[in-house]
């Protein structure tokens, strides 16, 4: 060049092929590409790569986040790693595409592919009972029981119930080993079977079961009640044979055990009610035991006072004449009655006449009453009356006395009658010349339970022989 010239100089912007590789996400049974995406300027070259070829200006000012949204099931994208180099998905907004291009024949190149985590799915589990549900997350194609967050639970228990397995969606079995192949929620739901129990009752000799609200079975002093489900109310009646009473109904069923309440039917005292709800345990045994039963003694009457009860020679506790005692015993019964009167018999009530004796003995005053028999509760009734007193005259001369008459009768053999109460007035007819010095008066015997009595009224001797007096309230 000799002379200043003006030289001209032309850019044009040089090509960059962008090349995705997806060949190390092909699923081996399939073949198929687990990662997608939706892109037209990409074409598929072979083997799972795809390029897009463009000139640089066209680039100049994109960021790795312009890059085609790649997708797979179960994954997230973390990150890329081009032409060898690690980027953070992060980092993605700030980083230009031709930072990591690099230069070659026909212009640059860029060649990367994704990186993925595994997405943790979020699983729930619903106990469906009582509105439990849990959440435990477990990663994409892994099996449930390697749960990150959260424990996988391959036998839950529920009361009265056995567990028969988790279901999903479709209704297919799941457990711990199961593969998890689906990336959206899921949620398994537990399936139970109520709980079968069979229950057994002993009792022993003194009892008899006469219903039940289920069907059961017997064998000797074994009743076996059989299908009962957990929740269930079990109802039966024992009878108590005659004498025995129910005493304790308790129950055993793992390691539980207890006693069952129990009430006496209105009607018939032998015979009681249990109700008993079947726990979530299976298998519970029920014992139905008795006890000579005790019986109430009421000794009913007038004029008389119960001092003592005994059986075998022990003093048996007793108040207003009533006490209990063991059924199929004897026991003594010792009264005192009342001064005046006298015993005239014993009862027991209808309901016992058949089966109780009573066997009495009187001295004097003093009367005791041996009972057996008695098996269940009983009223004996004594029975006293007025006691006929028995009044005897003596007199020191007997010819002067011709008669004696005592309430308008005569005298037989220097004895009257007074029942207990009365007054006695006394006429004594003497024969002439002769009159009556005196009355004197005692008990026979002494009887130290008498009460004194004494002379109300001595009308004395008058002129037609007669001596006249009155004692009252003998």
């Amino acid at each position: 060049i000799t002379s200043t010239a003006n030289l001209a100089f032309r850019f044009t912007y040089e090509n960059i092929a962008i090349v995705l590789d997806l060949t190390s996400f092909v699923d081996e049974e399939s073949g198929l590409n687990e990662v997608s995406f939706n892109d037209d300027r990409f074409i598929n070259l072979s083997n799972n790569t795809y390029s897009y070829t463009t000139t640089c200006d066209n680039v100049l000012d994109a960021t790795l986040s312009s890059l085609p949204v790649l997708t797979r099931i179960g994954y997230t994208v973390t990150g890329y790693v081009l032409n060898g180099t690690a980027v953070d998905v992060s980092d993605f907004e700030d980083t230009s595409i031709l930072a990591y291009a690099t230069r070659g024949t026909g212009g640059y190149n860029l060649t990367y592919y994704p990186t993925f985590d595994v997405s943790n799915v979020d699983v729930t589990l619903d106990y469906a009972y009582d509105n439990i549900v849990e959440h435990i997350f477990v990663p994409y194609n892994d099996m449930f029981k390697n749960a990150l967050d959260g424990a996988w639970v391959e036998t839950p228990e529920r009361e009265g119930y056995i567990f028969t397995g988790w279901t999903d969606e479709a209704g297919s079995l799941v457990n711990g080993d199961s593969v998890l192949a689906d990336a959206g929620d899921v949620t398994l739901t537990a399936t139970w079977q109520i709980q079968q129990n069979y229950v057994t009752l002993e009792i022993d000799e003194n009892l008899q079961l006469l219903s039940s609200n289920v069907e059961y079975s017997s064998e000797g002093s074994i009743v076996t009640f059989n299908n009962m489900n957990y929740g269930d109310t079990l109802s039966f009646t024992l009878e108590a044979s005659e004498g025995y009473e129910l005493d304790i109904v308790s129950y055993e069923h793992g390691a539980e055990s207890g006693e069952i309440s129990f009430t006496v039917d209105e009607n018939n005292g032998s015979i009681y009610l249990i109700s008993f709800n079947i726990p979530a345990q299976p298998n519970v045994q029920i014992v139905a035991t008795s006890k000579v039963k005790q019986n109430d003694v009421v000794l009913v009457g007038e004029h008389f006072t119960l001092t003592r009860v005994t059986s075998d020679n022990e003093d048996i506790a007793f108040s207003n004449n009533t006490f209990e005692v063991d059924s199929d015993i004897e026991f003594v019964m010792s009264v005192v009655i009342e001064q005046g009167y006298t015993f005239v018999g014993v009862s027991v009530d209808e309901a016992n006449a058949n089966d109780v004796s009573v066997e009495t003995h009187l001295d004097g005053f003093n009367l005791t009453l041996t009972v057996s028999g008695v098996v269940r509760d009983i009223t004996i009734t004594l029975e006293t009356g007025l006691r006929e007193n028995s009044i005897t005259f003596t007199y020191d001369i007997n010819d002067a006395i011709e008669q004696i008459i005592a309430n308008d009768r005569i005298v037989a053999n220097n004895t009257a009658l007074v029942t207990t109460g009365n007054d006695l007035v006394v006429y004594v007819d003497l024969f002439e010349g002769y009159v009556v010095d005196g009355v004197t008066f005692s008990y026979a015997g002494g009887n130290d339970q008498a009460i004194s009595f004494s002379l109300v009224e001595d009308a004395g001797n008058d002129y037609n022989g007669f001596y006249t007096f009155t004692i009252e309230d003998i």
